[in-house]
C-alpha cells in the first residue's frame, strides 16, 4: 500500500527509542530494555502479521507458528546462554498470545534446534518456558517494551491511515470522518485542540502518550516495597485480578504495573478500535495480506516438497 512507510526494521528501532526514554524517565536499566526491544522481532515473518496468520495455518500440526517463539530461537541458535534468560523472558512475553498459547504448541515449534558448538547449558534448563508462558513479565522492562510497541504500533499506524488513499476516499464519502478522527485524539493529546487534522502533528500524539505512562508507571512503582523478579510478577498478578472479565489480550494489557491510567487507557483502546475499523480491516489492507499469504503458501509448499532448495 502506498501509505506504509514501515519496515521491521524501523518499527524495531521506534520501539527502542521509546522503551528508552521511558526507561530513562523511570531510571531502569536501559541495556535491558534495549535488548528486549531490539530482538523482540527477529522472529517475525516477511509481510508481517498476515504471513504469519498463514504460517500458523500451515504449520498446524507441528505447533502452529508465533514470532516471539521464533525470535527466542533464532538467538538461541546464534548465542545461546550469552544471552541473559531476562531478555530471552522479555522478548518471548512482548506478545499477548503468549498469555493463552499451549506449551505443547510450543514444544513442537521449538522440537527441531540447531545445536551450538561449545554450548554447554541445555536450553530447556537456561529458556524457563514452563515458568514463563501464560505468565506476566517478572521485569519491569521487559513491561515498558511490551508498552513501547504498543505505541509504535498505534502511532505508525494512525500515520500511515493518514497518508493513505484510505483515508482520502473516507473523506469523500463521510464528511464525519475527520471529525471523528479529531474527536479521539482530542481525549488523548491533552495540551492542544485539534480542530482539523491538518493541525495534527504525531509527536504530540506520542509525547502526551508517553507522558501519562511514566506518570502512572511512576505512581504504580511507588507502591512496591521490593523490585524483584518474584514480587514484580506477584504485584502485576494481583492487579490482573481487577480484569478477569476483560478479554484476555486487554486483560494482559491492563494489568502491567507500567501502564496508562484506567481513563487514558480507554482512550487508547478507542483509537486502536478505530484504525483497525477503517485501516487494518480496510478491503484495501485485507487485500494486500492476501497477496502476502499467496506468497508465504506457494514458498512453503514449494520449500516443503523440495527441500534441497534451502
Amino acid at each position: 500500500l502506498s501509505g506504509d512507510h514501515r519496515t521491521r526494521l524501523t518499527h524495531t528501532l521506534e520501539v527502542e527509542q521509546i522503551a528508552i526514554s521511558i526507561a530513562n524517565a523511570l531510571k531502569l536499566n536501559v541495556d535491558l530494555v534495549s535488548a528486549i526491544a531490539l530482538g523482540h522481532d527477529v522472529g517475525h515473518t516477511p509481510f508481517g502479521h498476515a504471513a504469519e496468520r498463514k504460517l500458523n495455518e500451515l504449520l498446524e500440526d507441528n505447533g502452529k507458528f508465533h514470532h516471539p517463539i521464533q525470535s527466542i530461537r533464532y538467538i538461541w541458535e546464534k548465542y545461546g546462554s550469552k544471552i541473559e534468560n531476562v531478555i530471552y523472558e522479555g522478548i518471548l512475553l512482548h506478545d499477548s498470545d503468549m498469555f493463552n498459547i499451549d506449551k505443547e504448541e510450543v514444544k513442537k515449534q521449538l522440537k527441531y534446534l540447531k545445536k551450538i558448538e561449545g554450548e554447554e547449558k541445555e536450553f530447556n534448563n537456561w529458556i524457563k518456558l514452563d515458568e514463563w508462558l501464560k505468565e506476566f513479565p517478572s521485569t519491569l522492562e521487559a513491561q515498558v517494551v511490551i508498552w513501547a510497541d504498543k505505541i509504535a504500533y498505534i502511532t505508525h499506524d494512525l500515520e500511515d491511515f493518514l497518508r493513505s488513499s484510505i483515508y482520502i476516499n473516507l473523506q469523500k464519502n463521510d464528511d464525519k470522518i475527520e471529525e471523528c478522527v479529531c474527536s479521539i485524539l482530542n481525549k488523548l493529546v491533552k495540551d492542544q485542540e485539534i480542530k482539523k487534522i491538518k493541525d495534527f502533528k504525531l509527536r504530540n500524539l506520542i509525547r502526551n502518550i508517553n507522558n501519562n505512562l511514566i506518570e502512572t508507571s511512576a505512581n504504580n512503582i511507588l507502591s512496591i516495597k521490593d523490585f524483584t523478579q518474584e514480587k514484580v510478577k506477584e504485584e502485576t498478578e494481583n492487579r490482573s485480578k481487577k480484569y478477569e472479565n476483560k478479554n484476555k489480550r486487554r486483560k494482559y494489557l491492563n494489568s502491567l504495573i507500567i501502564n496508562l491510567s484506567d481513563e487514558y487507557r480507554v482512550n487508547y483502546y478507542n483509537l486502536r478500535e478505530f484504525l483497525d475499523k477503517y485501516y487494518i480491516f480496510s478491503p484495501e489492507v485485507q487485500k494486500s495480506d492476501v497477496k502476502a499469504e499467496i506468497i508465504v503458501e506457494t514458498l512453503f509448499n514449494t520449500l516443503k516438497s523440495n527441500y534441497k532448495l534451502m
